[in-house]
C-alpha cells in the first residue's frame, strides 16, 4: 500500500539514474559489440548503428567502436528507442546507404538492465 506521504513525494514514479545509465553502456556495449564480431568471425564491419538514450552517450560508444567500424549509420529518434535499430537499419537501407554484402553491427544500451549487439550482412 502507497502511503500518503509516498504518493505526494511522487515515490511511485520510475526514477531514471543517467549516471548509472551512461557508466553501464560505456562499461558494457564494448564488450557485446566484440562478442558479436568474434560470434561472426569478423574484426571490423563495414557499418555501424548504435542506440542509446542518450544522444551524448552515443557519441561516446561511437569514439569507443570506431577502430571496428568502417562507417556510422545515423538513427532517427522520431520512433522512440524500442524499435531504433530496426528501423535505422531499413532508413539506411531505403536511402542507399547499404551496398549488397556490407557487414552492419547494431549495438544498443537499454535501460540499464539490457544491452545487445549483433552483426548481420546486407
Amino acid at each position: 500500500r502507497l502511503s500518503r506521504d509516498a504518493f505526494e513525494s511522487g515515490a511511485m514514479y520510475p526514477q531514471v539514474d543517467f549516471p548509472a545509465l551512461r557508466d553501464t553502456a560505456l562499461t558494457e556495449l564494448p564488450g557485446v559489440f566484440d562478442l558479436a564480431l568474434r560470434d561472426a568471425r569478423m574484426e571490423r564491419v563495414d557499418a555501424a548503428i548504435v542506440a542509446h538514450v542518450s544522444p551524448a552517450v552515443e557519441d561516446e560508444l561511437r569514439a569507443a567502436l570506431a577502430p571496428r567500424v568502417g562507417r556510422f549509420l545515423k538513427r532517427r529518434t522520431a520512433y522512440g528507442f524500442g524499435s531504433t535499430l530496426p528501423l535505422a537499419l531499413a532508413d539506411a537501407a531505403g536511402a542507399g546507404e547499404l551496398k549488397p554484402g556490407e557487414t552492419v553491427a547494431m549495438a544498443t544500451a537499454g535501460s540499464g538492465a539490457s544491452w545487445g549487439a549483433a552483426v548481420v550482412r546486407w
